[in-house]
């Protein structure tokens, strides 16, 4: 189901030293990097560090909607990582919110809009519904931190019914 979407579209996959970001105007992908936060000692300074860059990249432009992922803890089976990491990427996540609290905000958690589909496949999906332009928009300084950038550029086309 395709959603019309006026305006520009933020999409984010929030991280704790830097985030995916993709930026939708009208439906179509005008730009998808990676954002760096500043990494600070203090926590609380560390998930506004997250926000502010984003913020500074935004600039001046006027986000009519702000969709980003919530992370979600999942049983020990399936959990990656330190699962005390969520609590803080969910303190960017509101952080993220209250940031741009004049958009009108979807919040996705994983399952929600790539369901179990590996990365790679959640991808390649998301490639085959850009545009050349479109796929030629998207960066990433390190090709390590792009799974970032396209987890978010798949963000946004999942809301816009692209994917």
């Amino acid at each position: 189901m395709a959603i019309f979407c006026e305006g520009l579209l933020l999409s984010i996959d929030p991280g704790l030293r830097g985030c995916g970001v993709a930026l939708f105007r009208d439906r179509l992908l005008e730009q998808a990097v990676y954002v760096d936060g500043q990494a600070i000692s203090q926590r609380s300074e560390t998930w506004l560090g997250m926000v502010d860059g984003v913020r500074e990249f935004i600039g001046e432009r006027v986000v009519q909607h702000l969709v980003v992922e919530l992370p979600q803890v999942y049983t020990h089976v399936k959990s990656k990582g330190d699962p005390n990491d969520l609590v803080q990427l969910a303190a960017v996540v509101g952080g993220l919110c209250v940031a741009f609290k004049e958009a009108t905000q979807t919040i996705y958690l994983p399952a929600e809009w790539k369901g179990q589909a590996p990365k790679e496949i959640i991808h390649a999906r998301a490639a085959s519904r850009l545009s050349a332009d479109e796929q030629s928009r998207i960066s990433c300084r390190r090709k390590s931190l792009l799974h970032n950038v396209l987890d978010a550029t798949a963000l946004g086309l999942k809301f816009l019914g692209r994917m």
